[in-house]
């Protein structure tokens, strides 16, 4: 049975930050890039354990990488909580909340 997908606002915050960044040149392409991203992100409720295991970097966390985008997620139960979204390079790591 898949997971349920929720977001941290966080995240939803990383996802309203890349629409607008890819917007500056396109606006239908950051629309359909973010849109890409949350297929990915809804991929992990029938696959969660497609990410790789980072706990070195917080607890728990699970990261999947898509393109130019780093999904950070936990599995809780029986659900996949996408706690951020990274892009074009950023220090995942570094940036992780503990």
């Amino acid at each position: 049975m898949p997971h349920e997908l929720v977001y941290s606002a966080t995240a939803l915050s990383d996802l309203e930050a890349i629409l607008n960044h890819v917007a500056l040149d396109s606006p239908k392409q950051a629309r359909r890039w973010v849109a890409a991203i949350e297929r990915r992100c809804a991929l992990l409720c029938e696959f969660p354990e497609l990410g790789v295991e980072r706990p070195d970097v917080s607890p728990g966390l699970r990261i999947f990488p898509y393109r130019r985008a780093v999904i950070a997620y936990r599995i809780q139960m029986t659900r996949v909580r996408i706690v951020r979204v990274f892009y074009g390079g950023e220090d995942y790591s570094a940036l992780m909340e503990v």
